[in-house]
């Protein structure tokens, strides 16, 4: 009896350290993908200068994050890549399709003054 319990007590263990490891994985993984597009909003927001842009960043960071969520269940790490993949895509294709080269970009730089904010209006 003491030996049918002892094994009942390791499986629940490793169950639960299963499950622990797991919620690791998951909450790893969408730090990464969470960190990444970060640093694309940085990037995105030095190079256009352009609010808009931001918010539109952090609803793809909520949809990523979903994404995310159902792909590390499904235990697809190929989905996440795909994902930021695609992400970026869009925002080149948006970049494109707005056309910013038709505004000044504002004096960033310039000078070494503050940014004015450019002349989109």
């Amino acid at each position: 009896m003491v030996f049918v319990m002892t094994v009942m007590v390791v499986m629940v263990v490793v169950i639960v350290m299963e499950v622990v490891m797991e919620v690791v994985m998951l909450v790893v993984k969408v730090m990464l993908v969470v960190m990444v597009v970060m640093v694309m909003v940085v990037v995105i927001v030095v190079m256009m200068g352009k609010m808009v842009i931001v918010l539109v960043m952090v609803a793809v960071m909520m949809i990523v994050s979903v994404m995310v969520m159902v792909a590390s269940m499904i235990g697809m790490v190929e989905v996440i890549i795909v994902v930021i993949m695609m992400v970026m895509v869009v925002m080149v294709v948006m970049k494109v399709v707005r056309g910013d080269s038709g505004g000044d970009g504002g004096n960033c730089g310039v000078g070494g003054g503050a940014c004015d904010g450019g002349g989109d209006w």
